[in-house]
């Protein structure tokens, strides 16, 4: 182990090294600029609510640009499977790579591409989720309302970084134990409803009168 140099973060493996994140970015590309205009039916525009802590939940939000407005954002950068989306403000922080390509991305969005071979795109996805990272985001973030961070902020924000085999193993764990806990939240999910439904049954059945708790209120 060896000192990283930052103070929250403390001790790292010898041979990671800690540097500056944009160092490491191949292409970063900010989505902010003239809102969209919002249609019943056409490009789907992926928004800050959509993305997640990880994950994009495509059903949270729903809304839809032109095909001419898609055309001119994606001039900025067009999306790209695997690459990393990063939420701005109004949700800070969330991150999720993307899935689909046929898509418009909107405001208070930014897309990460990590230099190939160098930055795994999912472990950086995972990096950002980390406590260390959040707390650096934060410490930068300003805002009464709903804190943001500015992108000329993002110079001062550092990367952890192995090398580039052991992040694809990194990223095989966490990707391993998060399919664990995903199904352990589920079960638990399932049966907290069935005994939300026997609650229910069973104070229906008490109120009607289908079962007898005289000799219960005796005792």
């Amino acid at each position: 182990m060896k000192d990283s140099g930052v103070e929250w973060l403390g001790e790292v493996p010898e041979h990671w090294d800690v540097v500056p994140l944009l160092k490491k970015i191949s292409s970063i590309v900010d989505y902010r600029g003239r809102t969209p205009q919002k249609v019943e039916d056409g490009i789907f525009l992926l928004t800050a609510r959509n993305i997640g802590k990880g994950k994009i939940d495509y059903e949270c939000a729903q809304e839809y640009t032109t095909e001419a407005d898609y055309r001119e954002i994606v001039k900025r950068g067009k999306p790209v499977v695997g690459h990393v989306v990063f939420t701005t403000e109004a949700p800070l922080g969330h991150v999720a790579n993307l899935d689909r390509d046929d898509i418009a991305i909107a405001q208070r969005v930014i897309k990460f591409d990590g230099l190939a071979k160098t930055l795994d795109n999912t472990f950086l996805k995972y990096f950002i989720l980390s406590s260390f990272f959040q707390a650096q985001l934060y410490s930068y973030a300003t805002g009464s309302t709903a804190l943001g961070i500015k992108v000329e902020k993002l110079v001062y924000l550092r990367l952890v970084l192995p090398p580039y085999s052991e992040q694809q193993i990194i990223v095989r764990y966490l990707e391993e134990q998060v399919r664990n806990i995903t199904r352990i939240i589920d079960a638990v999910r399932s049966s907290i409803d069935i005994l939300r439904e026997r609650r229910s049954a069973l104070i229906t059945a008490a109120v009607t009168g289908q079962i007898d708790v005289r000799e219960a209120a005796i005792e």
